[in-house]
């Protein structure tokens, strides 16, 4: 099955998901299906890794997430066992 990133955020809206922000450095828009596009600040519950740009190579994904957090990998690019402390799903 094709995930897009389209068809995850409808997911996870209807899961109740409501506040979700989008960072793509590849796409010069202030909006992303309707969602903001901007650097992520601050710590997150989840941290949805959809595509693997080279700017996103180098990134410690550990300091957006809260201590219980998780991490979906889209296409399964990460390490798992550099997330211990965390809840890693590889798609």
């Amino acid at each position: 099955m094709f995930i897009t990133t389209e068809n995850l955020i409808y997911e996870l809206k209807e899961f109740g998901i409501e506040n979700i922000q989008i960072y793509e450095p590849m796409i010069n828009s202030t909006k992303i299906f309707n969602i903001e596009n901007k650097e992520p600040l601050g710590k997150y519950d989840v941290v949805v890794l959809a595509v693997m740009h080279k700017q996103f190579e180098n990134i410690n994904i550990s300091k957006f997430l809260e201590k219980r957090g998780i991490i979906i990998d889209v296409k399964t690019k990460l390490d798992k066992n550099n997330f211990k402390c965390f809840t890693y799903y590889g798609l």
